[in-house]
């Protein structure tokens, strides 16, 4: 006797019996037709590793799939939700816009925790465990309450209508073991902005505060608190997107720090995107007999060692199986120079190779596993190479990611995208689902001593374990 028959007879006579609503089995679940968009949409989903376990050929309609095995897709894909890129999240949403009533049979909540508010919420916790061996004069390695902190983030998403949404939030961050002022817990706002889609003729328009947008793989780039407009728009297999911001509107000499950047993506194949882009910064860079100016340089006077600078920018990533390369390379021309012992064309440059899960930036800005799946584990290598002035003011990718004094004459924690050469080593396992553990190591040396006070190119050395809970 047919299968489905007998599964459909046996549901009914248990109701009936009983006078009980049961989940329905998958096989009553009806077949999606096999041109339906949903197929070519879980496909790229798969392609682009937000579903873990399957092949984007399984997704090709070589056979028609039941509403409810197209339901556990989205499922997975709604547990990944937050580290895939912007294409993939639209994607997500209307999957589960199309499936919301198979996902409710399944007791799954869809992309919104209530249809009826349009809200989302969700939160994460981190606590690291750092340490540091500065190797210049008049630095300290880190101390006491200064080898421990936390951060607690709170995230609100809401659709506005279809085609417009909100994504906002909280965080608090501070020292374990220090309870009062800025050192025991700062809370600010560090994301607030407005999405638009299909508007003005562009795919995408964003205003408010996010994360820089940059060019590239985040060589250029800033992880949050900057406010500024985004518009983007696809040609077929090539992506334009056009940016402007002001990372630090709060300079005390009053310039307002705006970096405007363009940049165009084209996808080669499955396997390979390049990318091109070119940027204008008017950030003012200084220097101080400290070392502790915007430039990890030496200068026996305070000054402005450059008034504004623009540059070209060119990238490429290589998805190899399970890895994923990446490479960035500036081309800088400095205006309004200062300091001969500067090059007017600095360059700079980064690479990694890894795995990687959700948007193609490097790490930390990106996972490198699927923090859902437990046991499942990852790990990345990078280098970069960075002259003096190669990446504009208040805008480096990799600044804050050393652990160190902030107030430190040539400190990594600020300068760890100027005059650095740096290794860059990292390794996530996830100990349950939601819980991942991550442990990081980089050695910093100056790239060129002759703009330092420093006896080597010995610069610092950080290590931190942190452990994050997503919820």
């Amino acid at each position: 006797m047919n299968k489905k028959l007998v599964a459909s007879i046996t549901t009914a006579l248990v109701m009936g019996a009983f006078g009980t609503t049961f989940a329905a089995p998958a096989d009553s679940f009806s077949d999606v037709p096999k041109d339906h968009w949903a197929y070519q949409a879980v496909q790229d989903l798969a392609k682009d590793g937000v579903i873990q376990g399957y092949s984007e050929n399984e997704f090709k309609g070589d056979r028609p799939l039941t509403r409810y095995e197209f339901s556990m897709v989205v499922a997975k894909a709604i547990d990944n939700f937050e580290t895939a890129n912007d294409t993939d999240k639209a994607k997500i949403d209307k999957l589960s816009a199309e499936f919301a009533g198979e996902l409710n049979r399944l007791g799954k909540r869809v992309a919104v925790v209530e249809k009826k508010t349009n809200t989302w919420i969700g939160g994460e916790t981190r606590i690291r465990i750092m340490d540091n061996s500065p190797k210049q004069a008049g630095a300290t390695p880190l101390k006491g309450s200064n080898k421990m902190d936390f951060r607690q983030r709170i995230t609100i998403k809401g659709d506005i209508d279809k085609d417009t949404s909100f994504s906002g939030r909280l965080t608090a961050s501070g020292k374990m073991g220090a309870d009062t002022g800025a050192s025991g817990s700062t809370v600010y706002i560090d994301l607030a902005n407005i999405t638009v889609k299909d508007a003005f003729g562009f795919d995408k328009i964003r205003v408010g505060r996010s994360s820089l947008d940059s060019i590239g793989h985040g060589l250029i780039g800033k992880p949050q608190n900057v406010d500024g407009l985004l518009i983007e728009k696809n040609f077929g297999d090539t992506k334009f997107k056009a940016y402007t911001g002001n990372p630090e509107p709060s300079e005390s000499n009053g310039n307002s720090q705006q970096i405007t950047t363009t940049e165009f993506t084209h996808k080669l194949n499955d396997k390979v995107n390049v990318s091109a882009g070119y940027f204008w910064s008017d950030a003012v860079a200084t220097a101080n007999s400290t070392g502790t100016g915007d430039l990890n340089i030496y200068s026996a006077t305070t000054k402005n060692v450059y008034t504004s600078s623009k540059g070209t920018s060119l990238a490429f990533d290589w998805e190899m199986g399970k890895y994923t390369l990446m490479a960035d390379y500036v081309m800088t021309s400095l205006d309004g120079l200062n300091d001969n012992r500067l090059s007017s064309t600095p360059r700079g440059w980064a690479i990694q190779f890894g795995t990687i899960v959700g948007p193609k930036t490097y790490y930390n800005s990106s996972m490198l596993v699927d923090k859902t799946k437990k046991g499942a584990d990852g790990w990345m290598v990078s280098y970069r190479s960075v002259d003096a002035g190669a990446i504009p003011n208040a805008v480096g990718g990799f600044t804050t990611m050393g652990v160190a004094a902030a107030s430190d004459p040539y400190s990594v924690y600020t300068h760890a995208t100027d005059n650095v050469n740096v290794l860059y080593l990292a390794y996530q396992k996830v100990l349950r689902p939601n819980v991942v553990m991550g442990l990081e190591y980089q050695d910093f040396k100056i790239k060129d001593q002759g703009l330092t006070k420093l006896t080597s190119k010995d610069l610092d050395k950080t290590y931190q374990v942190k452990f994050q809970f997503w919820y």
